[in-house]
């Protein structure tokens, strides 16, 4: 047998190596003082160093005394063994050994003044007699060395298995046959369950059967659950956005902060979609099948569409807002809209009944009134002024769409043939003033359209000198004239 003994100095690496083709090597490590932060061992080539915390490539160094480290040293390789194989034993209170098989070899260094290196050679194979039963061995470190070298052997050689059904297994979990398992488990890496029923974890096509269990932070595949109750926070399907959530098959979000629920539902960001086929733009929603506004920004749909925009509203099946009308609205069953800050109440087949008060602050256009309209309050007809009279004939004048009409502009006498005609039973209070003497013509043809001319009531022109003079006038489509009340 031969022996090398090598003492190491500060900032000195010294390397050791032995090698024999039929003999075993053993390395002896003896810590001879305290390592400090930065000492390193470099067995076959891998180093480790001396800190603060135990890992896959440091010692621990927050005990004093050459007895702590020598054991802070042993439960590091024990922890993560070194390739060889090395076979790790404690060779006495404040060393440790790395013994090679047969025909191994080990190459070591140390920095620092930590602990010094013996390397020793052995012609042939080193066994041990096991002493039984483990109890009655002499001292703690010897019982723990030849038990943990026994579980080591059977695990790293043996071919065979326990038996599941072995008393010496019988506290284990059985991976073979049913068993009840008490107690609470927690399972940290990815476990697979197949055809099993299983009270919490990560499961993948299994049975689960749970009474009072609970499933915390688990990912399972293909879930089908029946009479489940949520308890704490609320159910999520998270997509790749932040606070964004999708449910149904195909459903998908494109932006953070967004919903999308039902099959084929899509959501821009900021968007909740709600439905078979809804699509909602950046900022909206959209409800109920097929309820669109992909293009909208701040819009809502209620299986209606809107088209590229902002703030637009369309409720009801077939509601559209097919321009970029912004600020609008179109409201019920096939409304559509027609130009910007509109609010489309219906289509054209629909009848509106309001049973109680429609107050209108604003004004009201090209409205008709049909059935029994009753006015219980005041009024009031705007008045307009046409100044464009003429002494003498006056053909075609335009009275608008004001009923009250103000005439003027003629000063000796004005003569009028014939008003615009209109629409049947539109009328007018026209009030002629300015002319010293103003003549309606009955029937006359001076006004070359027909359609123009006023029936007098009387057969014969009327002549008024009076100032001002009120004239009452309805248009009369079934014999196309204009037919007067004279208060003068």
């Amino acid at each position: 047998m031969k022996k090398l003994l090598l003492t190491l100095i500060p900032a000195l690496w010294c390397l050791i190596s032995g090698a024999a083709n039929v003999e075993v090597v053993t390395l002896t490590i003896t810590v001879t003082n305290p390592p400090v932060t930065s000492n390193t061992l470099v067995v076959n080539s891998a180093s480790r160093y001396w800190t603060n915390s135990l890992a896959a490539a440091t010692f621990a160094t927050n005990l004093t005394g050459v007895g702590p480290a020598a054991t802070n040293l042993y439960n590091q390789i024990a922890s993560f063994p070194y390739s060889g194989p090395l076979t790790l034993r404690w060779a006495a209170t404040n060393a440790i050994s790395l013994r090679t098989v047969i025909g191994g070899s080990i190459a070591a260094s140390v920095s620092g003044t930590w602990a010094t290196l013996t390397l020793s050679t052995q012609a042939g194979p080193q066994t041990y007699t096991a002493l039984w039963p483990i109890e009655n061995m002499v001292g703690p470190t010897n019982r723990t060395n030849q038990a943990s070298a026994l579980i080591q052997g059977m695990s790293t050689f043996s071919t065979q298995a326990l038996a599941a059904s072995s008393t010496a297994v019988s506290n284990l979990v059985n991976l073979y046959s049913n068993q009840i398992v008490a107690g609470n488990k927690t399972f940290t890496a990815t476990n697979t369950f197949t055809n099993s029923a299983f009270n919490g974890g990560s499961i993948n096509n299994s049975l689960i059967t749970t009474t009072n269990a609970r499933i915390s932070n688990a990912v399972i595949h293909s879930l089908t659950m029946t009479n489940g109750a949520n308890y704490g926070s609320a159910f999520r399907s998270p997509s790749t956005y932040p606070n964004s959530d999708q449910f149904g098959s195909s459903a998908a979000v494109s932006g953070g902060n967004a919903i999308a629920v039902g099959p084929f539902a899509v959501a821009s960001t900021n968007g909740t979609a709600l439905g078979y086929l809804s699509s909602a733009g950046m900022s909206s929603v959209s409800l109920g099948m097929g309820g669109d506004t992909s293009g909208c920004t701040n819009c809502l749909a209620i299986l209606g569409s809107v088209n590229a925009g902002s703030n637009m509203v369309a409720i009801g099946s077939g509601a559209n807002i097919p321009g970029i009308h912004n600020w609008s609205m179109a409201l019920g069953p096939d409304a559509i809209t027609t130009t910007n800050n509109q609010i489309m109440l219906g289509a054209s087949y629909h009848t509106t009944v309001i049973p109680g008060v429609l107050a209108i602050s604003g004004s009201q256009t090209n409205t008709t009134f049909r059935g029994t309209n009753i006015i219980n309050g005041r009024l009031d007809f705007t008045s307009r002024a046409n100044t464009g009279l003429a002494n003498g004939n006056n053909s075609g004048v335009v009275l608008g769409t004001n009923v009250y009409v103000r005439l003027s502009g003629a000063t000796t006498i004005a003569a009028l043939a014939g008003f615009a005609a209109e629409q049947d039973g539109s009328w007018h209070i026209v009030q002629i003033s300015g002319s010293v003497t103003n003549t309606i013509l009955n029937d006359s043809g001076v006004d070359a359209t027909a359609a123009n001319r006023i029936i007098t009531g009387t057969g014969a022109d009327v002549s008024f000198t009076n100032s001002p003079t009120v004239l009452y006038l309805h248009y009369d489509s079934t014999s196309s004239r204009w037919r007067l009340r004279l208060d003068r």
